[in-house]
């Protein structure tokens, strides 16, 4: 989730991107055309959902219990951090970026008080989103994404 993180911070544009979990049946190689799998097969299906839904992602796995629930709490993340404004995407930036940082210590980098970080992360209903994340972390060490599965991104394009 941090790439897809990044690249909406960075670019500053909508995209669509469909994530495939699933195994790769060849060997690696430097070209992802040259291999398969069903991880390469899901991200195809993934990528054309996302497109045909007009959502920023879409997963898709084997496991459809798990793929709903993702998807559902992504698409609470994405709902929740769209009406973020300029102040809170600074203030949750600097602290995905420093992740040992305190509001205390964020208050004084924005020379603010403690409350005002505080209250700009409540508005902004920070924790549920950290709480989303971390929800997603466990489904993807279920489906084994961390051990020697594959996970194939389709080729992400902008949104028109």
């Amino acid at each position: 989730m941090d790439v897809f993180k990044l690249v909406r911070r960075f670019l500053g544009v909508d995209f669509y991107c469909g994530v495939g979990i699933g195994d790769i049946a060849t060997p690696i190689r430097e070209r992802s055309v040259e291999m398969d799998g069903s991880a390469f097969h899901l991200s195809k299906e993934a990528m054309s959902r996302a497109k045909r839904e007009r959502t920023e992602l879409v997963i898709v796995t084997q496991d459809k219990g798990i793929e709903r629930d993702m998807n559902t709490v992504i698409q609470l993340i994405l709902h929740t951090s769209h009406k973020w404004t300029a102040k809170q995407r600074e203030v949750i930036a600097f602290l995905e970026d420093h992740p040992n940082a305190t509001q205390t210590e964020a208050a004084r980098h924005f020379r603010v008080s403690k409350q005002a970080i505080s209250n700009t992360l409540s508005r902004a209903g920070w924790d549920q989103v950290r709480k989303g994340y971390a929800l997603l972390e466990i489904w993807l060490e279920r489906l084994g994404v961390r051990q020697s599965r594959g996970v194939d991104f389709a080729e992400s394009t902008r949104r028109r």
